[in-house]
């Protein structure tokens, strides 16, 4: 049985009856995934990710409903964390039309949660969806701390803690290095979030050590130091975060530039370019 999503009233009763079995949610999952499999056109991916994820969401309510054991949550949750990280790049990508931002992200947030929260009560997990939530949360203060305690002191949880040191001392060579090696599309997806803000670091650091009258840096250069294929993404960002009027000027120069207004939690999809 492949359930719809339904939010309950806040004043109606549970029917356990109704609620699915761990069995059935498995080979629900496993049905879910033979569909992505499937319907793989850019013109199909609207509805299919529209009825994936609704079902998925449908399939956790009944999970958490029924205080299943802590292996049994991860063995449901992990075949959807990878369809959550690789929607998002596609979606956005697409402009699809069910797919909403904020929605989207919580629901992800919520799969990553709960299965940490799982492997702290002992459940074994995937070392790849280790790498993933290392990567996903490279920007949280207490990832590290967090990985040792639940996984140990190990090579896995120590390169993490090594990826973690190079993001805040911003060492933008070695993240980008770190994820044009990648050969994991779940494991790109998991860190892509953080290319874009990177690439938005380096312009606002270079303002600011490089804004010197007379010093200027030819476009291609800076392709290649933000880890761009073109420089005509190069020119958006920076018109982005700049007040750049007319022509695109090259060579170019950091000097005396006004910063607009700019929501560096909202970047356009060109920031994240690979």
């Amino acid at each position: 049985m492949v359930k719809e999503y339904s939010r309950p009233a806040a004043d109606k009763k549970l029917n356990l009856k109704i609620i699915r079995p761990f069995s059935t949610l498995k080979s629900t999952i496993d049905y879910l995934l033979n569909l992505l499999a499937i319907y793989k056109k850019d013109e199909e991916w609207s509805q299919v990710y529209s009825f994936v994820s609704d079902r998925f969401r449908a399939i956790r309510h009944d999970l958490i409903v029924q205080d299943l054991e802590p292996q049994l949550i991860v063995s449901l949750l992990e075949p959807m964390i990878p369809f959550y990280l690789e929607a998002k790049k596609r979606c956005e990508q697409l402009k699809t039309n069910s797919y909403n931002k904020k929605l989207h992200s919580s629901e992800l947030t919520e799969c990553f949660s709960r299965w940490i929260s799982a492997a702290k009560k002992g459940a074994k997990v995937d070392e790849n969806l280790i790498l993933a939530y290392g990567y996903f949360y490279l920007d949280k203060n207490e990832t590290p701390e967090e990985l040792f305690h639940v996984f140990g002191f190990n090579d896995l949880t120590n390169q993490l803690a090594e990826n973690w040191i190079d993001y805040y001392n911003g060492n933008y060579c070695k993240i980008f290095q770190l994820y044009n090696e990648l050969d994991s599309n779940v494991l790109r997806a998991a860190l892509l979030p953080h290319i874009g803000l990177l690439r938005f670091r380096i312009l606002e650091d270079f303002r600011i050590v490089f804004g010197i009258r007379g010093l200027v840096f030819e476009v291609e250069d800076l392709v290649k130091i933000l880890d761009f294929k073109s420089k005509e993404t190069v020119e958006k960002c920076l018109k982005d975060v700049f007040k750049i009027e007319g022509k695109f000027p090259s060579p170019f120069s950091f000097a005396n530039l006004i910063v607009r207004q700019f929501d560096k939690t909202n970047l356009q999809f060109y920031w994240f370019e690979d």
